[in-house]
């Protein structure tokens, strides 16, 4: 697209004072430790996850009647409990993802008269609220992933166990839950995330060659992620980016060892490795390419990681202390699972702790890091004009990068957006 050459010169002209150096102006750096309210029986609290846009934490702690109520948390309105479904008060329950800005909520509850575990959505206005069962044998569930604007919902019901009949579901209010179905020769499937479009499902299902990461779209159905590298016998995929082009998870070994790996339908699999030990899984990823998970070293001791492309795989608490100066280990033992924003800014999971009535007890925890400029355009750590150039050079070709205000589509808005963004220095 073409807006004339002394249109763009003038904004040039215009833009050349505003050269800057990024970094100077991000957010500190941070971790932040969040535990159980003191009064409670057990300080005990397990944080899931966090929402994309890095505000809302949220996962379960154990409450007063010692049971697991879902809980969230942001930085503003400190921890807040959501009680239990209606129908069955005083249950437990708990959340285990979140749409985009943390206003739903998805996960499970267990109901007395049911006795399993059955699949929720949380909203303000609504509460907890049931989202049924698969028919034909299925009896418990857990939602595990939702689309960013809260309207799809995916995860898996089960039989008596949780080896037996599991489906994976795509549920919205429209449809209600819809079974996913299975790959080829498979008799079970699981769904673990959702990209933020909702179009786009990631899981794994038995097949006739063993179990396999799969990628679910309306217009394929299920298909596997397929071939597997040489030496890996099966897989899971546990989640996506937002559009659902790069998935991320694990693969296993027939000596039962596992790691973590990173897809593309132009590359295949990317086997991530492990820091010495025999098992790894990537558990999220953020729009600009940093993956996060778990590995082991060679003790097969629990660590926490990231992953970008060009860095490989860094240890989360040596890249704190190396890169930020912030030393974590008289805080917490080790780091749990995590959970990363769509900028790659806060990432966020649990953590085990010294207590000094009850030894050991599960945290939150939440890591700040300066986040990405998006005026950086061409990605050199500084807001310059050979940023303006590169975004004048592709707005003009039309291409993906340049929408920048992620509406869909290349147009004036998006010069606009990125014309102030770089005037304000990111």
């Amino acid at each position: 697209m073409y807006f004339g050459q002394h249109r763009l010169t003038l904004m040039a002209a215009v833009c050349l004072c505003c050269i800057t150096l990024w970094p100077e102006r991000a957010a500190a750096q941070s971790f932040e430790v969040i535990g159980a309210p003191e009064e409670m029986p057990f300080p005990f609290l397990y944080f899931q996850g966090v929402s994309k846009d890095g505000l809302v934490c949220f996962g379960q702690y154990i409450n007063h009647d010692f049971q697991d109520e879902a809980v969230s948390w942001t930085s503003s309105g400190g921890l807040q409990a959501h009680g239990s479904w209606a129908g069955d008060p005083g249950g437990p329950t708990s959340f285990s993802a979140s749409n985009r800005d943390g206003s739903v909520l998805v996960g499970s509850y267990r109901a007395a008269h049911i006795g399993w575990a059955r699949p929720l959505r949380w909203t303000p206005s609504a509460g907890i609220v049931d989202l049924g069962i698969l028919p034909a044998g299925q009896v418990q569930g857990v939602a595990q992933g939702v689309d960013a604007s809260g309207a799809v919902i995916v995860g898996t019901t089960y039989g008596t166990n949780t080896g037996e009949l599991a489906k994976a579901f795509r549920w919205t209010a429209a449809t209600g839950m819809v079974n996913l179905g299975f790959l080829s020769g498979g008799s079970t499937s699981s769904a673990s995330g959702v990209s933020a479009d909702g179009l786009v499902i990631v899981g794994s299902s038995a097949s006739s060659g063993g179990r396999m990461p799969i990628r679910w779209t309306a217009a394929n159905g299920m298909q596997a992620l397929g071939p597997l590298p040489p030496g890996y016998v099966s897989g899971h995929a546990r989640a996506t980016n937002g559009d659902g082009s790069v998935i991320v998870g694990s693969l296993s070994k027939s000596d039962g060892s596992y790691e973590p790996f990173v897809w593309t339908a132009a590359l295949g699999f990317e086997v991530l490795g492990n820091m010495g030990g025999q098992y790894g899984t990537a558990t999220d990823i953020s729009e600009n390419g940093v993956v996060v998970g778990t590995t082991t070293r060679p003790s097969n001791y629990h660590e926490t990681f990231l992953w970008t492309a060009s860095s490989g795989m860094r240890s989360i608490p040596e890249l704190l202390l190396t890169d930020y100066g912030i030393d974590i280990s008289n805080q917490v033992y080790y780091l749990g699972t995590p959970s990363i924003s769509a900028d790659g800014a806060v990432i966020a999971g649990e953590a085990e702790r010294f207590h000094e009535e009850f030894g050991q007890v599960f945290v939150g925890w939440i890591i700040r890091l300066p986040a990405g400029c998006p005026s950086d355009f061409d990605g050199s750590g500084f807001v310059d004009i050979e940023d303006y150039t590169a975004f004048v050079l592709a707005f003009e070709a039309g291409i993906d990068e340049a929408d920048f205000d992620e509406s869909g589509f290349v147009d004036i808005e998006d010069f606009t957006s990125f014309v102030l963004a770089f005037e304000a220095g990111c």
